[in-house]
């Protein structure tokens, strides 16, 4: 399925390492589902993380664009860890 995002903000996370875990980095666009008919659209805001090869042509310069996203899944976290939706794609174009 393809959805329609528009980039709302750049977010950029770090953590330490953790319990055995290794140290991480995130760079992600929060985006808004801007898909038609608007009645299919997501109503929460998705976080779509960057791939390591899109990021120098995304990052910095994302905001108020459009990103066309072919979704395979949607990982939506527990209620437990209280995590968001986040965006796995195929391919996406922008």
């Amino acid at each position: 399925m393809i959805i329609t995002l528009t980039v709302f903000k750049e977010v950029h996370n770090t953590w330490p390492a953790k319990n055995g875990k290794p140290a991480g980095e995130a760079f992600d666009l929060l985006c808004m589902d801007m898909s038609n008919p608007a009645e299919h659209r997501m109503e929460e805001m998705l976080y779509y993380r960057t791939k390591d090869e899109e990021r120098p042509r995304v990052w910095g310069k994302a905001v108020g664009t459009t990103l066309q996203v072919g979704v395979r899944k949607s990982a939506m976290a527990s209620v437990a860890t209280q995590r968001r939706p986040v965006i796995t794609t195929k391919h996406t174009k922008g």
